[in-house]
């Protein structure tokens, strides 16, 4: 549910700013903020408030060209009290819930960019609170993490969860996808077959590392985008023990069921190569992830490994 104006700026805002300018009485406003004291205990808390800020003389344009009789006749006085009473309250709420636009330079009437860039902020951000929501009860251990190795199986959400977790943890981000493409023409769900695949690891597996050294060397908390499923994983964790120990070592297991993989990537359009769509590309991948398994040649990391395991269930 989107809602304009919430009943917190009703009375923090508009109804303050009545009783600032003496349209209310200290009785009136009293009753006011009593009833909304009582009724807003019953209310959900917003997931996300939007503030679209601008600046007095913005507004007053807008207003202008927009060309309401009742706007015209608001005073600048009135604008400046809602202005600082709408940041008053609002630097009071948990900032995570608060998403604060500039849009002096944008125009979210006629401009599809500006209103897209919007759009995209505002998704953003709910990804980013689902996510955080997902981490409950792990922020202590990611929080200390230097170094955080995502494990999953192809399509359930790694990437989208490593992105996130980097921007939550102001760390690096290390994505193999891009490590393989630039380093080997290698895409994702490479099309050559997983022989061909199998050949570059142990040099993919050397550029990671490399990564991830240079990371820890600049003192800097790095997420890896990765599936980290094969006995290779075994070396990284071992190299990077040397540099960090154990302790700071997560690995974050994400699992999802295979039919809610299959529906993500059925509805992705467009082709992931020449020669296969997304769907195919990944089902011919997941199949083999799934052989690799059976022969034991790929495994889910386990408490024996030595570093800390925290999992996920992304459906």
């Amino acid at each position: 549910m989107i809602q304009d104006t919430p009943i917190h700026q009703d009375v923090l805002s508009y109804g303050q700013a009545q009783f600032v300018l003496k349209n209310m009485d200290e009785a009136e406003f009293e009753l006011y903020t009593k009833i909304y004291t009582a009724f807003v205990k019953r209310l959900p808390k917003p997931t996300l408030i939007l503030y679209l800020d601008a600046k007095i003389e913005t507004l007053f344009k807008r207003i202008s060209k927009r060309s309401r009789s009742f706007e015209r006749k608001i005073p600048e006085k009135y604008l400046k009290i809602l202005d600082r009473l709408n940041r008053s309250w609002v630097r009071k709420l948990d900032h995570y819930r608060v998403l604060r636009i500039k849009t002096d330079k944008l125009n979210l009437v006629d401009n599809k960019d500006d209103i897209d860039f919007l759009i995209s902020k505002v998704k953003d951000r709910l990804l980013e609170q689902a996510l955080s929501n997902k981490f409950d009860g792990y922020d202590g251990e990611l929080k200390k993490a230097k170094v955080i190795l995502l494990c999953g199986m192809p399509g359930c959400g790694k990437s989208t969860i490593a992105k996130n977790l980097s921007q939550i943890l102001n760390a690096e981000l290390l994505i193999s996808d891009k490590i393989r493409e630039e380093a080997f023409k290698s895409v994702r769900y490479d099309p050559r077959g997983d022989v061909s695949v199998l050949k570059i690891r142990p040099k993919y597996y050397a550029r990671l590392w490399e990564g991830i050294k240079k990371c820890i060397l600049n003192n800097r908390k790095v997420v890896v985008d990765a599936s980290n499923m094969d006995k290779q994983r075994a070396r990284l964790i071992k190299k990077i023990d040397k540099l960090v120990g154990k302790e700071n070592i997560v690995i974050l297991r994400v699992k999802t069921a295979k039919k809610m993989i299959a529906k993500r990537m059925k509805q992705i359009e467009g082709m992931a190569s020449e020669k296969e769509d997304f769907y195919s590309g990944w089902r011919r991948v997941y199949g083999y992830y799934e052989e690799h398994l059976k022969d034991k040649s790929y495994f889910w990391p386990t408490e024996e490994e030595g570093v800390k395991i925290l999992e996920i269930l992304n459906d």
